[in-house]
């Protein structure tokens, strides 16, 4: 009788230890599945940031580009005034615009 309460409890004992790593090992499944998520959620925002920035650059340069024809076109202009001999803009002006 006691050889077979002592399988009894030995058998109780390993199905808890079995049912209690069966639990832990969902558990870490799941903890997995939530740092996979983040994780994609966080490489998605780095995407988007990372095209934000390149719209930016892309948008700067053409202002930049703009900025110094228009530069051009007034030295082009402040030229065609002094060959004319009509009032130029003065050249202190168009330090400040270049510089800008």
């Amino acid at each position: 009788m006691i050889g077979g309460t002592m399988a009894r409890i030995v058998l109780v004992v390993a199905l808890a230890v079995t049912l209690h790593a069966a639990g832990w090992m969902q558990g870490r499944a799941a903890e997995r599945a939530a740092w996979s998520t983040r994780t994609a959620a966080l490489i998605a925002e780095r995407d988007r940031a990372a095209a934000r920035v390149a719209g930016l650059s892309e948008a700067l340069a053409h202002a930049q580009a703009a900025r110094a024809a228009l530069a051009l076109d007034l030295e082009d202009q402040a030229d065609a005034d002094d060959d004319a001999g009509r009032i130029a803009l003065p050249a202190r002006s168009l330090r400040r615009i270049r510089a800008r």
